[in-house]
C-alpha cells in the first residue's frame, strides 16, 4: 500500500491505513490532514478535512440515512425494505421520491421541484415510455438491444444506428443529421454536422489534422505530450514546453505565456511577456524577464481554496470561505478604492443574493429587478424586463429553441446529442445574423458566420475544456489571440501575437462579468460556458446558466445524479468546474485513465464484493488496473488468430506480458510481482488473461458476426487467474455477456502499437 508519494517537483502526499486496506489519514502537498472513520462494517462514519468535518449515520442494512454538512446541515435518505432510495429530502427540506416496481426497477419519481416524471418498462427491463408534464416520449430498440428511436411527446423523432463497438453511428432528428464513419482500428475519420462536414487525420493514436467543410484546417503535432503545435495557416501555438517545473505557451513568434503551480497542483501565477532574443525561452516571462508586461498570483490556504490574487496593475484580491468551502465575499482593492461582493447561502448551500428572489421551490423569481416565471417543466418561460418581455419555448427534449424579445427573435437548432448547431437572430423579418456551430465531442471546435463568412475556430489543449485562445479566419487572413485565465480556467484577458490586450475582465464569484475592454467579442467565460447576449443567458451545453443568481434556468436532467440542489452551479466557483451544466466536477487532476484508445475498464474492485457475482462481472473485461502502457512496454498484447482461441502462444507474447506485468502489476488486482510473492508465494510467468476471457470470444464472435473482434492478453496473477477460471467455469455466459465481450473486442486506436512480434 503506498504510504508516500513526491511529485518530481517535490510535493509530498502521505497515507495511513487500517488493517482492512482503508485510508484512515492523508496529508496533501499543501500540508491539508483529511483523517477518515469507519464504523465495524467499514462504512466511513466521518471525513474531516481540515477543520471541516462531514458526519454519516445509518440504519437498516447499513444503509446510510443521514449525512451532516461542516455547517451542521442536514440530508435524509429513506429506503423501501428492499433497499431502494425511496425519499431523499435536502438541508432545504425539499424531498425527492423515487417509485419502484415488484422488480425493483425505478419506474417513476416526483422531483425537489414537485415535477411528476413517471416511466414504463419492457420485459427486458427497458425503458419505453416515459410521461412529463410535456406528454409522453416513446423510446424504440434494434435487435441488439440499443436504443434505436425516440419520439417526444412534441413531435420530435430521434433515430439512430449503432456500430458495435463505436457506439451510435448515425444520430438523425429531422432537424441535424449527424453521422459518424471511422477507419479499422475504430477511429472516428469522417463526421457529417448538419450542413457541414469534418475530416479527422489520425497519427499515432493522436488526431493530427481537422479539416471542416468550412474554413481552413487546424492541424496539431504532438512530439510529446510536453511538446505540441497546432497550426492554422500561418498560426501558430506552440503549447506545454517545460520550465523547470512551469510550463510555457507561445503564440506566433512574440508572445510568450508562462504558468507556475502550487503544491496543491493549483495555479499559483499566471505571466505574458513579448520575446526578446536577449532572453531564453526558458526564461521568458519568468519574474526578472523585463519584457514581462501582465501577470497575477495566486495563494491559497487549506483545501486548495483560493484566498487572495495580486494583479500586475496593483489589484488585490481576498476571499472569506465558510465552513463547507463556500465563498463568503470576494473583497477587491485597488488605487484605494475598495469593493465588497458578499454572499450567503441557505441550508442546502445554494447562493443567495441581495437582488435575487427565490419563490417556495428556489427557483428565481426576481433577478436584478426582473420578473421571471416558469413553464410546468421548470423551465425559464419569461422575463419581464425593463425593456419589455423576454419569451422562451423550449422542446420536450429540453432544448432552448425559440427567444422572442421586444427587439429581436433568436431561433436555434440542435443535433440528436442536444448539441446547438444554429442560432439566427431576426429584426422583424431581416436576418441581422446567422451562426453555424462545429463540434468536436461536448465542446464547440469552430463557429461560423453564415452572413460574414468568417470563421473563429477554439484552440485547447489535448483532452482539455480549456480554451488556450481563438482563430479568427476571414477573407483577409488569419488572426489569432492567446487567454488567461484564472484557476478555475475562466477567461479574464486576451492578447493578439504582438502581445496587446484585446480584452480584459473581472468576474464575480458566480461569473457575472465586467468587461474593460474587448475589441473581439470575446464570449467565452467559465470553463465551456459562452455568453449569449442575444439570448441573455450563458450557454453551458446541457443548460442555459444565469450568473446574476448562480443558477441554471432548468433543473438538472440528471436528477439525483447530479446534485441534491437542481439548480445551483458549484458549490466554489474558483475551485469547482461543470463544464457540461450537469454536476459539480473536480478540477484537472486525479487519477490517470486507462489511456487513449483503451477499452471501458471497471470502478475499482470492493474486496467485501469479491466473493459475489460482482466478481463474474469484474473477471470479464479489463481490469481497473489495465493499462495501454507506453511505447518501450506495452500493457498488452493483441492476440493472433492462434492465441485468440488459446491454442497456444508466442515466445515473444509471454514476454510482453511478463515485462508488462512487471511494470504495472495485474490488470485486475493491481498487486506487484513483490507484493503477490510476499502474499501468496513466488511464482514463474504472469498468467496470460484473454479479454474477453476464452469462454466469451466465441459468444462475442457471434454478436458482432465476425471473427475479427480484437482479443487482448493482459498479466494476471496466480490468485486473480484461480478465481477467474473458477467462477467462469460454472456457466456459460449470458446474452448481456455476450454484448459486453462484442463491445470489448472492438478495435482500438492503441492496438496498432499491441501486437507483439511476429509468429515464428
Amino acid at each position: 500500500r503506498r504510504t508516500s508519494y513526491v511529485s518530481a517537483e517535490g510535493a509530498r502526499t502521505e497515507w495511513l491505513w487500517n488493517r482492512m486496506n482503508e485510508v484512515v489519514w492523508k496529508r496533501q502537498p499543501d500540508g491539508t490532514e483529511i483523517s477518515v472513520t469507519y464504523n465495524g462494517l467499514m462504512k466511513p462514519t466521518s471525513i474531516r478535512e481540515g477543520a471541516a468535518v462531514w458526519r454519516y449515520e445509518y440504519g437498516g442494512l447499513n444503509w446510510v440515512y443521514q449525512i451532516v454538512n461542516p455547517r451542521g446541515d442536514v440530508t435524509h435518505f429513506r429506503y423501501d425494505v428492499e433497499g431502494n432510495l425511496t425519499h431523499v429530502r435536502n438541508a432545504r427540506g425539499q424531498t425527492y421520491t423515487q417509485y419502484f416496481d415488484l422488480e425493483n426497477r425505478a419506474i417513476g419519481s416526483d422531483t425537489f421541484e414537485g415535477v411528476r416524471l413517471r416511466g414504463a418498462l419492457d420485459l427486458m427491463g427497458r425503458m419505453i415510455s416515459c410521461e412529463t408534464p410535456d406528454g409522453v416520449t416513446t423510446l424504440s430498440y434494434d435487435a441488439e438491444g440499443q436504443l434505436a428511436g425516440m419520439e417526444y411527446a412534441d413531435g420530435e423523432s430521434v433515430e439512430l444506428a449503432h456500430l458495435v463497438g463505436s457506439g451510435a453511428t448515425r444520430i438523425d432528428n429531422s432537424s441535424v443529421l449527424v453521422e459518424t464513419w471511422f477507419d479499422g482500428v475504430g477511429q472516428p475519420v469522417r463526421e457529417v454536422q448538419g450542413d457541414h462536414e469534418v475530416a479527422i487525420g489520425w497519427k499515432g493514436g493522436r488526431v493530427a489534422v481537422v479539416s471542416p467543410s468550412v474554413g481552413p484546417p487546424l492541424q496539431s503535432e504532438t512530439k510529446t505530450d510536453t511538446d505540441v503545435r497546432v497550426t492554422q495557416g500561418s498560426v501558430l501555438f506552440v503549447l506545454n514546453q517545460p520550465s523547470g517545473n512551469e510550463t510555457i505557451d507561445t503564440l506566433g513568434q512574440e508572445l510568450v505565456s508562462r504558468k507556475a503551480f502550487a503544491d496543491n497542483g493549483r495555479l499559483s501565477t499566471t505571466a505574458l511577456a513579448r520575446r526578446s532574443p536577449a532572453v531564453s525561452l526558458e526564461n521568458a516571462a519568468a519574474a526578472a524577464d523585463p519584457n514581462r508586461f501582465w501577470w497575477r498570483n495566486y495563494h491559497y490556504g487549506p483545501s486548495r481554496r483560493l484566498v487572495s490574487e495580486l494583479h500586475s496593475d496593483g489589484t488585490f484580491i481576498e476571499y472569506e470561505h465558510d465552513a463547507f468551502g463556500q465563498v463568503l465575499s470576494r473583497t477587491r482593492q485597488r488605487s484605494g478604492a475598495v469593493d465588497v461582493e458578499s454572499l450567503s447561502y441557505d441550508a442546502a448551500g445554494s447562493p443567495r443574493f441581495p437582488d435575487v428572489v427565490l419563490d417556495s421551490l428556489a427557483r428565481p423569481i426576481s433577478v436584478g429587478g426582473e420578473i421571471w416565471r416558469y413553464d410546468a417543466e421548470g423551465r425559464l418561460a419569461a422575463r419581464q424586463t425593463a425593456e419589455g418581455e423576454w419569451l422562451y419555448r423550449w422542446s420536450t427534449s429540453t432544448n432552448l429553441l425559440e427567444v422572442v424579445t421586444p427587439k429581436h427573435r433568436v431561433e436555434m437548432d440542435y443535433d440528436g446529442r442536444g448539441r446547438r448547431m444554429r442560432k439566427r437572430v431576426f429584426r422583424g423579418d431581416e436576418l441581422v445574423s446567422a451562426t453555424d456551430y462545429i463540434w468536436s465531442n461536448q465542446v464547440v471546435l469552430r463557429e461560423v458566420d453564415r452572413v460574414g463568412g468568417a470563421t473563429r475556430t477554439y484552440v485547447r489543449r489535448d483532452g482539455s475544456w480549456e480554451i488556450v485562445g481563438h482563430i479568427d479566419s476571414s477573407a483577409s487572413g488569419d488572426r489569432a489571440y492567446l487567454y488567461a485565465h484564472d484557476p478555475s480556467g475562466a477567461v479574464v484577458a486576451a492578447f493578439d501575437e504582438q502581445g496587446r490586450q484585446v480584452f480584459a475582465a473581472e468576474r464575480s464569484i458566480y461569473g457575472v462579468y465586467t468587461i474593460a475592454k474587448d475589441e473581439l467579442s470575446v464570449t467565452a467565460r467559465m470553463v465551456n460556458q459562452f455568453d449569449d447576449p442575444d439570448v441573455g443567458l450563458y450557454y453551458n451545453r446541457f443548460r442555459w446558466y444565469e450568473p446574476r443568481a448562480g443558477m441554471y434556468v432548468s433543473r438538472d436532467p440528471l436528477e439525483l445524479e447530479g446534485t441534491l440542489n437542481p439548480r445551483d452551479y458549484v458549490r466554489d466557483p474558483y475551485l469547482w468546474v461543470d463544464p457540461l451544466g450537469l454536476a459539480m466536477a473536480q478540477p484537472p487532476g486525479g487519477r490517470a485513465t486507462a489511456g487513449r484508445g483503451h477499452p471501458p475498464r471497471p470502478r475499482r474492485p470492493n474486496p467485501s464484493t469479491m466473493s459475489t457475482d460482482d466478481t463474474h462481472t469484474y473477471l470479464t473485461a479489463p481490469g481497473y488496473n489495465a493499462t495501454n502502457g507506453t511505447e518501450a512496454v506495452p500493457g498488452y498484447v493483441v492476440a493472433d488468430d492462434t492465441e485468440r482461441t488459446g491454442r497456444g502462444f508466442r515466445a515473444g507474447t509471454t514476454a510482453t506480458v511478463d515485462a508488462a506485468g512487471d511494470a504495472y502489476g495485474c490488470h485486475s488486482c493491481g498487486r506487484s510481482r513483490a507484493q503477490v510473492e510476499a502474499a501468496d508465494g513466488s511464482f514463474g510467468h504472469w498468467r496470460k488473461d484473454h479479454q474477453p476471457p476464452l469462454s466469451h470470444v466465441a459468444a462475442g464472435d457471434a454478436v458482432r458476426g465476425n471473427t475479427s473482434g480484437v482479443v487482448r492478453i493482459y498479466p494476471h496473477c496466480p490468485r486473480c487467474s484461480n478465481t477467474q477460471g473458477g467462477g467462469l467455469a460454472s456457466r456459460p455466459p449470458t446474452a448481456a455477456e455476450a454484448a459486453r465481450a462484442a463491445a470489448i473486442m472492438a478495435p482500438r486506436a492503441a492496438d496498432g502499437t499491441r501486437r507483439g512480434p511476429p509468429r515464428r
